[in-house]
């Protein structure tokens, strides 16, 4: 795999970090490795996701490690078939390595806000061997995360119906007042 590109700059929706992202995911064909905190492009971009879905069902092998990631993401990733690790170790860098040939490196930025998000790409073997053995060494505390229902919101409704103040129960409803 090769790409020309070196870095990326914000742009209003992070558009340029998702094309590029989703442009090499689909390009993938070995392995993703992805270390994130929260894992805020996945949770927010759509693209990504399917792009991550598309790369697992071509045989890409994908292994996530994350600090505070929301379950219900967790959970997606799991479901797709990726391997998700979730670890107490702050990532010092957030970034995804691509057929152990390209870092595209997120440089530091406030968590769930878009527009913000610029990047390097890095395609120096020493540069992807140092964050393949970084990923490695996150994993190694971590523990390996596995689907949890009762974390899925409509499952909760369901269990557990909001209480509102006035009938929500269509057939009881007088259409003509």
């Amino acid at each position: 795999m090769v790409y020309r590109k070196t870095s990326f700059k914000t742009s209003p929706q992070d558009e340029e970090f998702r094309r590029i992202m989703r442009d090499l995911i689909d390009k993938s064909e070995g392995e993703i490795i992805v270390v994130t905190g929260e894992g805020g492009a996945f949770r927010y971009y759509q693209e990504l996701r399917w792009a991550i879905k598309r790369a697992i069902e071509r045989g890409v092998k994908v292994k996530v490690y994350a600090k505070s990631p929301e379950q219900a993401m967790v959970n997606k990733l799991v479901d797709y078939g990726a391997e998700v690790y979730l670890g107490n170790e702050v990532p010092k860098d957030h970034y995804t390595v691509l057929d152990k040939k390209i870092v595209v490196e997120s440089l530091e930025h406030e968590p769930d806000k878009t527009g913000v998000r610029k990047g390097l790409i890095h395609s120096k073997p020493r540069k992807v061997k140092e964050k393949v053995s970084e990923f490695n060494g996150y994993i190694k505390n971590a523990v390996k995360a596995k689907i949890d229902r009762s974390a899925d919101p409509l499952l909760k409704v369901l269990k557990k119906p909001l209480q509102l103040s006035f009938e929500t129960d269509s057939g009881h409803i007088d259409l003509n007042p």
